[in-house]
């Protein structure tokens, strides 16, 4: 299908480019490429062809998209991997177990402002670029986040995490 497209994308632009280059290196080439321009903008096509060809394009369209969600099906769910809760913005990974389950890895507090990774200073999280201060937090807090952040991720995509 490729090859056949091609081949009428190279003659269509080698019948354009042919007469305008003669003409051009002749002094002629105005009057030679408003002529070239008017028989090409004047071509009779049928509104059928066009119709057809833009439900041909949508078809393709959907039928690419659905072979590529079925491939991965996890594409989706793995493009969320940032939240807000409360004060605190979160990044994190997705990753599968060796059972092939889907966790959360590398669930960390970030500054709202640089998305820069926070640092533990003096107990409290700090931003290394502004010096944002954060409230500290604990074990219980990330593993709650955690468990929020899948029972986002089943609403939203319909996946067990």
């Amino acid at each position: 299908m490729l090859g056949v497209a091609g081949t009428a994308v190279t003659a269509l632009i080698v019948s354009i480019l042919v007469p305008y280059l003669s003409a051009r290196l002749t002094g002629a080439w105005l009057p030679a490429a408003t002529e070239m321009a008017q028989g090409y903008l004047t071509y009779p096509v049928p509104a059928w062809t066009i119709l057809a060809a833009v439900v041909g394009i949508l078809v393709l369209r959907w039928l690419v998209r659905a072979i590529a969600h079925r491939a991965n099906p996890d594409a989706e769910l793995f493009s969320y991997t940032t939240d807000t809760f409360g004060p605190w913005h979160f990044h994190w990974n997705w990753a599968r177990d060796r059972y092939g389950r889907r966790t959360i890895r590398n669930l960390s507090p970030i500054c709202s402002v640089h998305d820069t990774t926070l640092k533990v200073v003096g107990g409290d999280l700090v931003c290394p670029r502004c010096r944002r201060v954060f409230p500290a937090l604990d074990r219980t807090s990330l593993d709650h986040f955690r468990q929020t952040i899948a029972k986002k991720a089943a609403a939203r995509y319909g996946v067990e995490v």
